[in-house]
């Protein structure tokens, strides 16, 4: 009986590493169809086009106000301030 447990244990074992390696091939297959295809492209003089969907913008820098509470900060003028001095003269 344990003998048919560890058989049945191993062939699944077996199956699923056969099925992982198979899917694995067929992944860098396609993948290496791709370069080539790009690399011919791009003898051929074509620039590769990226697509719209993956550039993207650089996200906003986030207003933090945890600066602006340190002794240092407190003792800098305010721009506001400075530039209404600047127009009231």
């Amino acid at each position: 009986m344990i003998f048919y447990l560890l058989a049945s244990l191993f062939t699944a074992a077996t199956l699923s590493a056969f099925v992982s390696l198979t899917d694995s091939g067929l992944r860098l297959r396609n993948a290496f169809i791709g370069l080539q295809r790009e690399r011919s492209l791009a003898d051929a003089g074509f620039v590769p086009h990226v697509e719209a969907t993956e550039v993207r913008l650089r996200p906003a820098a986030p207003s933090y106000r945890g600066s602006a509470t340190r002794p240092f900060a407190r003792r800098l003028p305010n721009r506001l301030s400075a530039l209404q001095d600047v127009a009231a003269a």
